[in-house]
């Protein structure tokens, strides 16, 4: 937790998830002590892929960043990658799905919509971040 600041006894500014339980005196109260408990759940991160959409070749090998993905909190991330959609004939699959960087080759014409989903930890993105690369 960060330190009160001076002369603000009732400040509590909580800097991790979890469960904190505290009191608070009231001087003259018959009952001296307030007891209270508060739930922190945090903010889920932020999928982000560096472009939106990519017109490529037919087996040219693609790069796909998600290094802009953030943290609110400032949690190191974990990276999934997958292949939502991609043309009816074709095999093509992500390598390194797991990185912050993954490759995809096309290897038919259409469109490929990849998708990245990022975790901290304990919360995944609530939306993936689609990218779609259109091959031709």
């Amino acid at each position: 937790m960060h330190p009160q600041p001076e002369g603000d006894p009732g400040m509590f500014q909580p800097d991790v998830r979890g469960t904190y339980l505290g009191a608070l005196d009231d001087v003259g109260a018959e009952d001296p002590t307030h007891r209270f408990m508060v739930e922190v759940r945090g903010a889920p991160p932020i999928a982000v892929s560096r472009t939106a959409t990519l017109i490529v070749a037919v087996a040219q090998t693609v790069v796909v960043d998600g290094a802009p993905s953030q943290s609110p909190e400032r949690l190191p991330l974990e990276y999934r990658w997958r292949l939502a959609s991609r043309p009816t004939d074709s095999v093509a699959v992500i390598s390194t799905p797991t990185g912050s960087q993954a490759t995809l080759a096309p290897d038919t014409p259409g469109d490929y919509l990849v998708e990245l989903s990022v975790f901290d930890g304990e919360l995944w993105s609530v939306d993936p971040a689609p990218l779609t690369l259109n091959a031709h």
